[in-house]
């Protein structure tokens, strides 16, 4: 069934104000959101396979896929791989080729932190590919809560329709319960955002297509693979030979603290460790590394082994590419990895890697996007709740030095 448009109308808020958190001062950023005309003619299809992709995108030229992978079996999905520049991050639709079902993976909302306005030309390319090709999304998947990217999710479930679910790891509800204080959240924000929390082994298909769930924590907590036959959507748990680590690695210096929540890959229970003593983003800062270094750097090692373990065929579809002189590749085969990796390959300790990892982390910053990113990451993409007048807007927490503390 064609799912009917939904096209949210956001007002624009144009207002900046500010609030006091904790001990910390926390700016509020304007945030607006662009509508845009809408067109209800429907886009030519190629063949009679049915879509829910909307009929409204006729003025929005399909989005060009970056990278594309076609099936080499029955087990094994197709694989268009579309980068975003300015996130440097690389967003998925798998499709089954016999049924034409498929599957969106880490999609992106744009998101100009200068001006504070979110839009939608990303997302709407996508779904005007799908609807040219006739291609009909039964699920939204996500790897983890992005702190480098907005995700797309729930504006792609409202266009789509009907009963797409946006999925993500079951881990999530901890990481919701760590920002819900720092954000301002409370449970009732977290009502109808994701649909289905997945498990580590759990399988669903896609079309004919036998896919599993795989827990990879270590880069956050909630972190998950998609194996889908010979196919397998890694995230941020590993990178590309060819990746400009320490970019890589920048979003993982914040986020990875929150995997002590979690004692072992797949073991319960969690750690108990208060927010203020690590979670927190206003602890003292070699105290956080420090945590990372013991709790969370032998999750992320086991992870990237669990990947490597795959057979050399496989191919390892990554969250993230930062080309300087190349063209973007969102993937390598196993034994590409297991031959080149910079992080974990063959021969690489564990005790190794965490060294490596501590010593890069101590000199990296935050993500650029990462509080507006978490803010509605941990909500499945659904923007904050507006406030008693109506406005919307996106937190900042500020640091403040102590001899400045008589100007607040």
């Amino acid at each position: 069934m064609l799912g009917r448009l939904r096209h949210p109308v956001l007002r624009s808020a144009s207002f900046s104000v500010c609030f006091t958190y904790p001990s910390t001062r926390l700016t509020l950023l304007r945030l607006s959101v662009m509508s845009r005309p809408i067109n209800t003619a429907p886009i030519p299809s190629t063949s009679v396979a049915p879509s829910n992709c909307s009929k409204f995108l006729t003025k929005v030229p399909p989005a060009e896929p970056s990278q594309r992978y076609d099936s080499s079996d029955a087990i094994t999905p197709t694989v268009y791989g579309f980068f975003e520049k300015e996130t440097s991050t690389w967003q998925y639709v798998a499709v089954d080729p016999r049924t034409l079902e498929a599957v969106v993976i880490d999609p992106v909302l744009d998101y100009d932190p200068s001006s504070g306005k979110v839009s939608t030309s990303t997302a709407d390319g996508l779904l005007a590919f799908m609807e040219h090709n006739n291609i009909s999304v039964r699920r939204i998947l996500e790897t983890h809560a992005h702190a480098d990217h907005l995700t797309a999710a729930q504006y792609l479930k409202q266009q789509l329709g009907g009963d797409v679910a946006v999925c993500i790891g079951e881990k999530i509800l901890q990481v919701q319960q760590t920002f819900a204080p720092i954000y301002g959240f409370d449970h009732a924000a977290f009502a109808n955002t994701f649909d289905i929390f997945l498990k580590d082994d759990e399988e669903f298909k896609l079309g004919d297509i036998s896919c599993r769930v795989m827990h990879l924590p270590g880069h956050t907590p909630d972190h998950l693979g998609y194996v889908m036959g010979k196919a397998v959507f890694t995230g941020d748990s590993i990178f590309n030979v060819s990746a400009v680590i320490e970019r890589c690695l920048r979003a993982q210096n914040f986020l990875a603290a929150l995997t002590v929540m979690i004692k072992s890959p797949m073991s319960a229970p969690p750690v108990q460790i208060s927010l203020e003593g690590v979670s927190n983003i206003y602890t003292p800062y070699a105290f956080r590394i420090a945590v990372v270094a013991v709790l969370v750097l032998p999750l992320q090692s086991q992870s990237m082994q669990r990947l490597l373990s795959f057979p050399e065929d496989h191919r390892l579809f990554v969250g993230h590419d930062y080309p300087e002189d190349r063209s973007p590749s969102c993937s390598a085969t196993v034994a590409e990895q297991r031959a080149s990796n910079k992080h974990m390959k063959d021969g690489t300790e564990e005790t190794s890697f965490t060294q490596w990892r501590h010593d890069r982390d101590a000199v990296l910053g935050a993500p650029r996007l990462l509080h507006p990113a978490l803010q509605v990451n941990v909500r499945a993409g659904k923007l904050p709740p507006r406030d008693a007048q109506g406005r919307l807007f996106l937190m900042t927490p500020v640091k403040v030095d102590p001899q400045i503390v008589a100007l607040l």
